[in-house]
């Protein structure tokens, strides 16, 4: 009996840290992205950073999925993101999607992911938000195109002073002499 006091301490310190571990969920990232785009480990990192009471999963740990896919949008500069959670305490998994810069698809849908997961998780955005492109649904007058250059097909004399087009096909380059500086007064050795 002398092993039991020993035992319940033990025990009590095991019982304390496992339950330290459970108060922080494990997550896993199933992700896939276009190659300008980081990587899984930079988008968990920001679900991370948003939340004390996640944590990320060892492989072999069960663990919450968070299905991640960007792909290209239809401009090159542009990306399109969407997530797939099982939100705590719900019993159908949700979506959201994201367009934009790669980067802040990223953002947005770990900000989604953290607030989904952690009640409280604050949300205010974690990077700087730049304000709406004004031109993107411009509704002013388009400038009308310009007129045709008319000495893109010049022909006629050129002046002697400037040389030949080099870029125009069948032409030599002429290369004007330029006028010969005058003597340095103030070199030394001419005195």
């Amino acid at each position: 009996m002398r092993w039991a006091p020993w035992a319940a301490a033990l025990g009590s310190v095991f019982a304390a840290a496992s339950s330290a571990g459970e108060a922080r969920e494990p997550i896993r990232v199933e992700y896939s992205a276009h190659p300008d785009c980081p990587d899984a480990r930079f988008f968990l990192s920001e679900v991370l950073s948003r939340s004390s009471r996640l944590r990320g999963a060892p492989d072999m740990e069960l663990a919450r999925v968070l299905r991640v896919s960007i792909t290209r949008g239809a401009r090159a500069s542009e990306s399109k993101g969407e997530i797939s959670l099982l939100p705590t305490g719900e019993q159908t998994p949700v979506r959201f999607s994201a367009t934009g810069a790669c980067e802040d698809v990223i953002y947005a849908l770990a900000q989604f992911a953290a607030l989904s997961l952690d009640s409280s998780v604050k949300s205010l955005p974690t990077h700087e938000v730049l304000p709406p492109n004004p031109y993107l649904s411009w509704k002013g007058p388009v400038a009308t195109e310009l007129p045709e250059n008319p000495y893109r097909s010049w022909d006629g004399p050129v002046a002697e002073v400037l040389p030949q087009n080099p870029y125009r096909q069948g032409s030599a380059r002429q290369v004007t002499p330029e006028p010969a500086l005058p003597a340095n007064p103030y070199r030394p050795g001419r005195y």
